[in-house]
């Protein structure tokens, strides 16, 4: 078995950000996948229970830079008021106990931690993709993927790829000109680069033959899990559609409603933070009947800023908070290859 993968596989993907915030106006450092289709993965969203605003669209470039969502049409405050614009079932995540379950029969499973079980699921689910003639259950998400290790978004990937005139401009960009920050964050990254190969040719020597996947593969799920998915370290969950969306502060957290509708619950818990009080009479009235059929354990988005339903015209952008101040800056860029600018109170 992999030596001591569990407690510093956690230290290589501290964070686990949406990889579709990181690039900002970096869109042409980076590159993007743009081969997929954007309505297969919202229908893919709607077959499943979810909902997809029917005036959401994917812009590349985005108003930040990257690839993004966006207001095709206007959407009136009414309607950024009294629901989501974006449901995703829990259905459709990828996490660890879906990955558990899946692979029960992989000798040595449970000795892994949650990360590398979800890490090496994914590796799996692609290559059973890549190698079907027919489409498959998870197809429409991981088309919407970074397709290979040259697209991840992560700051130790151009150390992997070598290509070192990208990894030198995101380095540029994320410090601003602070040498300090730009030597924590090429620390960082030389750090993550190095345990990222040990941990993926670890994890195609000892599970490689019984899951169809090898280093690169894993390697690439590595990138994919560390700067995309949601929930928190010790609970990585890969959630369609909303991992396209940019970090903006003012944005609104994605959320969920509780069994009972009572209240909108926070879902970055592992951080301890709430997305809304139904003191409140916007959240208040938020709670509707149609909105208690959104089970708890859904991911919703909303288009709120600064606490406020927000209309958007046609080409707004709809962001996401994933609360920066939690991480700091050399591990934000080693998992997405960026950093979040200073809030104007810092």
């Amino acid at each position: 078995m992999l030596p001591n993968a569990s407690p510093v596989f956690a230290r290589a993907c501290l964070g686990f950000w949406p990889a579709s915030m990181v690039v900002f106006t970096f869109l042409a450092l980076l590159g993007s996948s743009t081969a997929f289709e954007y309505g297969e993965l919202a229908s893919f969203v709607r077959r499943h229970g979810g909902r997809v605003h029917r005036s959401l669209a994917l812009a590349d470039p985005a108003p930040c830079g990257s690839r993004g969502l966006v207001a095709e049409k206007p959407i009136p405050e009414t309607d950024a008021r009294t629901g989501p614009l974006v449901v995703v079932p829990a259905s459709l995540e990828i996490n660890a106990g879906r990955a558990r379950t899946a692979m029960a029969n992989v000798p040595g499973i449970g000795e892994l931690d949650n990360g590398a079980v979800v890490v090496l699921w994914l590796a799996a689910l692609d290559a059973e993709r890549r190698r079907s003639r027919e489409d498959t259950f998870w197809g429409p998400y991981l088309r919407s993927l970074p397709q290979d290790i040259l697209e991840l978004p992560n700051g130790w990937a151009p150390l992997i790829s070598g290509d070192s005139a990208r990894y030198a401009a995101l380095l540029d960009a994320a410090a601003r000109g602070d040498a300090a920050k730009r030597e924590t964050c090429h620390q960082e990254a030389e750090r993550a680069a190095a345990y990222a190969s040990r941990v993926s040719h670890g994890l195609a020597r000892d599970f490689g033959q019984h899951t169809g996947v090898d280093a690169a593969d894993l390697c690439w799920a590595l990138g994919v899990v560390s700067s995309r998915a949601m929930g928190g370290g010790e609970n990585p969950t890969l959630v369609p559609l909303l991992d396209l969306c940019n970090h903006d502060k003012a944005g609104a957290p994605f959320t969920s409603f509780d069994t009972s509708g009572a209240r909108v619950a926070a879902r970055l818990s592992a951080r301890k933070r709430r997305s809304g009080d139904t003191s409140s009479k916007s959240a208040r009235t938020a709670v509707t009947a149609e909105n208690w059929r959104s089970d708890g354990d859904d991911w919703c988005l909303w288009s709120w800023r600064s606490g406020t339903a927000r209309a958007l015209a046609a080409g707004d952008e709809i962001y996401a908070d994933y609360a920066p101040e939690y991480i700091e800056a050399g591990e934000w860029f080693a998992n997405t290859g960026f950093v979040p600018p200073p809030t104007p109170d810092e």
